[in-house]
Formats: C-alpha cells, sequence, structure tokens
C-alpha cells in the first residue's frame, strides 16, 4: 500500500492533540518578513493559533483512520491571528512547496475571490501538477468564483445545498469538479475542544482523504488519474445532459481590406485606421447614398487637413470595385438600411462576387448561414452563441483583480467607442498592456480580444440568463492575459431617460455593469442632456462604481418628436462650466485632443492612487 504525503496550507496544527498522536507531522511556519529578499521568512515553527488548520486536519485525519490509512501531514502554516488568503503568502507557499516538498495531496481548505497576481499563481499550480501533486481546493461560500479552486488541474469543491447528506457528485466540463453538501460537521479545534463547523473549507477536507485512498489503494497517480478514479467512487451530477459547442469559423485577421459602406459604424476604422492591424486600400458607398466622391475625413467631421496629408482618400462607388484588385476581406457594415434605399441585396451579391474571387468576408450584419459556408473564403461576424455560455458554473461569476475603466453614457450615438479608442491609443503609447472588452462589432478589428455586439443589428444569441455569465467569462480571459488594464464600454443610454416605452430600456447595460463592476466609469453626456437626469445617471453609476470624469460628447444636435433634429444654442464653454459646478466632476471633451489626453491622465492617476 502506498502511504500518501498530505500538505496542508492552512492556520497550522495544535499537533497535542491526541488524534494527531500516532500521525507523523511535519512542516513550516512562513511568515512576513520586510528582512528577507522573499518577503517572506521560514521557520520550524507551525504551532496553530487559530484553529481552522487544526479543524481540517482533524477532519482528514479522522477519514484516515476510517479507512485505515496512516497519516502523513505536511503542514504550512501562512496564519497567524486572521484567517485571510493573502495572494502573495499563498503564492509563496505554493512556490515553496513545488520546490521543496514532495507532495501527493496538496489540501487548500481557502482561497481568494480576487487576485493580481492569476497569472503567477496558475503558473505554479501547474507546476504542482506536471510534478504528480493532486491539489485540492475550496471554492468560496459566499458564491464567487475563487483561486485556485477554479483552475484547470485543481480539484474545486463547491458546497450543494441539492446533494444528499453523505453524497459528492463529479461534475463534467465545469470549473467546479466535485459538490457536497453543505452539512454540519463536528471537529477539533484548539485546547482539545471540539466545533461544529460547516462550509467548503471542511467538504475540502473530506474530498482530500478520499483521495488520499485511492492513492493508498492504487498507488501513486496523476492528475487525471485520480479525476478518473474518483468519478468511480462518486456520482454523476451532469450525466446525459449536453452543451452547445459548435462554433462558426474562427476570424481570419485581413492584410488588405475594403470597406463598404461608409455609415456611421466604420467612421471609427476611418478615425483609427493607423490603430489596425492591416491595410484599407478603399472605402465604398452606393452612388444613392451621397458620399461618393467625398473625402472620408470630411464625412466623419476630422476637416479636409487630415484628408489631404492621408493621400485624400474619398469614398468610391462599390459598383465600380474591381475585385480582381489586391486585397483580402471585404468588410461590410450595417446593410439593412442601404438594401431598403437601393433595393439590392448586397449580402447576396457581395457573397457570390467574394465566392467568385476568394474574398473574405467580416459582416457586422448576421446575413450569413450554413448554407453559405465556403471552404474557398472565411466568413465571420461578430456573435454571441449558445457554444460561448460557460456551463455548470452554479452562478459563479469571477471578481476581476485587474483594473477595469468603463465608458458609459446617456444616449446613443456619443462617440463612446471614439473615447475608447483615443484612451486605447493613449494607454499602448505610454507602454501599458491594455485588455478590452467590445461592445461594438468591429473591436476585433482593433485587437480587443473580445466582443460583446449588444448595440445596433445585434448578434446576441443567447437568453437573458446568459448574458451576465457570458460576459463575465470574456473580460475574465483577458484577465487571464495579464492586462495592466482593461476598458469596457457600453451602449445607448445606461439608464432610462422615460419609462413610457420599452425601447427606452437597456438591459444590455446594466448586465455589462454587473458583469464588469469597473472600478470607475467615465461618463459621455450631451451637452443637451438635463441635468436631473445626468444626475440620476451619476447616482446609479456610483451605485456599483464611481464616476470620475464627465466627457461631453462632440454631437450637438438632439432629436424631437417627429424625429426632426435641430442644433441647440448652447456655447461648449458654458454648459461644461455648469456640468463641473453642478455634478462636482471634471468635464472634458471628446473632440479635444488635449481634453482626451486629460482623461487618460486621470485614469492613471487615480488607479496609481489606488
Amino acid at each position: 500500500m502506498y502511504r500518501p504525503t498530505i500538505v496542508v496550507v492552512d492556520s497550522g496544527i495544535d499537533s497535542t492533540n491526541p488524534l494527531f498522536q500516532s500521525a507523523h507531522i511535519s512542516g513550516i511556519g512562513l511568515k512576513k518578513s520586510a528582512k528577507s529578499p522573499s518577503g517572506f521568512s521560514i521557520s520550524g515553527d507551525f504551532q496553530d493559533q487559530l484553529g481552522h488548520g487544526t479543524g481540517v486536519c482533524s477532519l482528514i485525519a479522522k477519514k484516515l483512520t476510517e479507512y485505515g490509512i496512516p497519516i502523513n501531514f505536511y503542514i504550512v502554516k501562512i496564519f497567524d491571528d486572521k484567517f485571510e488568503a493573502d495572494e502573495n503568502s499563498l503564492l509563496h507557499a505554493l512556490t515553496y512547496i513545488c520546490d521543496e516538498i514532495d507532495c501527493d495531496i496538496l489540501n487548500l481548505s481557502l482561497g481568494t475571490t480576487i487576485c493580481t497576481k492569476l497569472s503567477q499563481l496558475r503558473e505554479v499550480c501547474e507546476k504542482l501538477y506536471q510534478k504528480g501533486a493532486a491539489i485540492v481546493s475550496a471554492f468560496d461560500n459566499s458564491g464567487a468564483m475563487s483561486y485556485p479552486a477554479s483552475f484547470p488541474h485543481v480539484i474545486g469543491v463547491d458546497i450543494c445545498e441539492e446533494c444528499g447528506r453523505d453524497e459528492i457528485y463529479f461534475v463534467e466540463d465545469s470549473p467546479v469538479n466535485i459538490l457536497t453538501k453543505n452539512r454540519i460537521q463536528r471537529c477539533e479545534w484548539l485546547n482539545n475542544k471540539r466545533m461544529l463547523i460547516e462550509g467548503s473549507s471542511f467538504n475540502t477536507a473530506i474530498v482530500t482523504a478520499l483521495i488520499a485512498k485511492l492513492l493508498y489503494e492504487n498507488g501513486r497517480l496523476g492528475f487525471h488519474e485520480v479525476q478518473k478514479a474518483l468519478k468511480k467512487v462518486t456520482l454523476p451530477y451532469n450525466e446525459g445532459i449536453e452543451g452547445s459547442k459548435q462554433r462558426k469559423k474562427p476570424f481570419a485577421a485581413p492584410k488588405k481590406a475594403v470597406v463598404f459602406p461608409f455609415n456611421k459604424e466604420i467612421h471609427a476604422l476611418r478615425r483609427y485606421e493607423e490603430s489596425l492591424d492591416f491595410t484599407i486600400v478603399g472605402y465604398y458607398d452606393t452612388r444613392y447614398s451621397g458620399k461618393v466622391g467625398k473625402p472620408c475625413d470630411v464625412l466623419i467631421n476630422q476637416g479636409p487637413d487630415r484628408s489631404v496629408h492621408r493621400g485624400g482618400t474619398i469614398v468610391q462607388d462599390i459598383s465600380e470595385l474591381d475585385w480582381g484588385a489586391d486585397f483580402d476581406t471585404v468588410i461590410l457594415g450595417h446593410l439593412d438600411q442601404i438594401i431598403k434605399l437601393t433595393r439590392i441585396d448586397y449580402h447576396q451579391e457581395i457573397l457570390s462576387l467574394c465566392q467568385k474571387f476568394h474574398k473574405n468576408i467580416f459582416s457586422f450584419d448576421d446575413a450569413y448561414g450554413p448554407e453559405d459556408t465556403d471552404d474557398r473564403i472565411n466568413i465571420y461576424t461578430p456573435m454571441i452563441t449558445p457554444a460561448d455560455v460557460p456551463h455548470y458554473t452554479f452562478g459563479k461569476l469571477y471578481r476581476i483583480g485587474k483594473p477595469v475603466i468603463g465608458v458609459f453614457g446617456t444616449s446613443a450615438k456619443q462617440g463612446k467607442f471614439t473615447l475608447q479608442m483615443a484612451l486605447r491609443r493613449q494607454f499602448l503609447q505610454e507602454g501599458y498592456k491594455v485588455g478590452q472588452l467590445g461592445t461594438e462589432p468591429h473591436s476585433e478589428l482593433f485587437g480587443c480580444e473580445h466582443v460583446f455586439p449588444m448595440g445596433y443589428q445585434n448578434g446576441i444569441h443567447i437568453d437573458q440568463d446568459d448574458v451576465i455569465p457570458v460576459i463575465n467569462s470574456l473580460i475574465h480571459d483577458i484577465e487571464m492575459r495579464d492586462p495592466d488594464l482593461i476598458i469596457v464600454g457600453g451602449q445607448s443610454s445606461t439608464i432610462p431617460f422615460y419609462y413610457g416605452n420599452v425601447r427606452y430600456m437597456s438591459d444590455f447595460q446594466q448586465q455589462l455593469l454587473y458583469a464588469t463592476v469597473p472600478d470607475c466609469v467615465l461618463l459621455v453626456v450631451n451637452i443637451f442632456d438635463d441635468i436631473p437626469y445626468i444626475k440620476r445617471t451619476i447616482h446609479y453609476l456610483n451605485s456599483i462604481s464611481t464616476v470620475i470624469a464627465i466627457a461631453v460628447s462632440p454631437i450637438t444636435s438632439v432629436s424631437t418628436l417627429g424625429n426632426v433634429n435641430f442644433q441647440k444654442a448652447l456655447s461648449f464653454a458654458d454648459q461644461t462650466e455648469e456640468f463641473e459646478k453642478e455634478f462636482g466632476l471634471p468635464v472634458y471633451r471628446i473632440s479635444e485632443e488635449n481634453d482626451r489626453v486629460g482623461l487618460f491622465r486621470l485614469c492613471e492617476e487615480y488607479f496609481s492612487v489606488e
């Protein structure tokens, strides 16, 4: 029989308790030390002063005794007077174990829900896995995702009220591997006292003992062998339940692209063309649009000087496009309005030409289905499908440990994406590593890691209940890439201006806020917005995050009944001064370069103070 070594990282152990008389116990105590180069000192003192570690060890020991297995503990004490999983202490303890201890099973009846060093913590867990250690870790009792329990190659243990008293369930394809009943257990404590306790920390001890039994009977097992053995002695939680895994082809990054039509959603491509990793060789529209022959930069209010400087690019007629020219991708903006205007089905017409000339399609509209698949070309549409929904997470959300900047507004068509791109460019220029979750369909073209296209003609094809988990999983994936900060931005209004029609309700905005919980928010407002409405929006955002500045949109027209637009006679200077006095926040203009730099500096200072 194999005698496994169980390493317990906790508050230590009261080795004087009679329960441990026959046990083989060794270990260390880990303390923070300013004098040590590593920031920590190591001693031979692993005496428990809290009781938690003793309680965990007693539950493991009782089960091992029941199974007839010799008790072999190695204790790593990282707590003294408070039971708090400091990420630095945990990281240092795991690194020490990886380097110095021959570990069969690592019991972590602890964890953290927010971690600023995720990549380092995951890396050391991967190293322990490669050395053959079975890491067993408890999930947060409040229901959030926690680390390292949610990592791959870590057996995460959670509690579930649906489980029977002594039932243990194995969960497939989930960060949660084991489910157990949240039941009250009797354990040993300090000074030979006994305590009634409950929670995932103590249920983790039971799972650790079960794994020790499997090793005792079968010899040392690797992680996957441990999983297979666990599945045989536990109940299947999700047997027979299948989730959607089918996805469309991945995004094929263009090298040279043409763009059609030149509408609002395309303006950002022209405005921040230098930020693209590919070349746009032409902008096109239909002759009926009134834009053909006009300079692109004039149409986006960038001014004629820039247009001349960049070669005087003008909008060209799509009917005159040379399809045999040197480009590989057609970027299609939203086409519904232009199809209504011309009565030409451009989706199918362009698809036919792309198939003929072997050009790829990046389409804002979800207009192409399986019947349009063609091995000669790649058709890509940013969308969210059931394949993106994380399965068996039991409502758990990731709490993001990286700084998150949110850009939200009081209406649509304010330049929120323009502001996000300006911030992104400035942060990159200053040497920061930027992560970004875009909500515009062309976000991926600018290098955003993920897109949740929730704006006009959105490509969201999941149930409302799945929206928050999906967005949260996307931003967590960005966090795992170890950026210095993450930028997210909303669409339309943050809260309704009017409650008389559902079209004013902005469900996606609320869900984006709840899923990302930005550390700070830049609120984009219109110069003509009502003060009480802005105030309501600020109060709402402050209940979730912190509004640190107001950014004034360059748009000065306002819609009236009947969809008539007119220029409201307001002075930017007078209005921004009024906003500053009314809200006590700094006010910046999106249209001014110096103000955009000022917003960047404000964000930088905010997080440096934090």
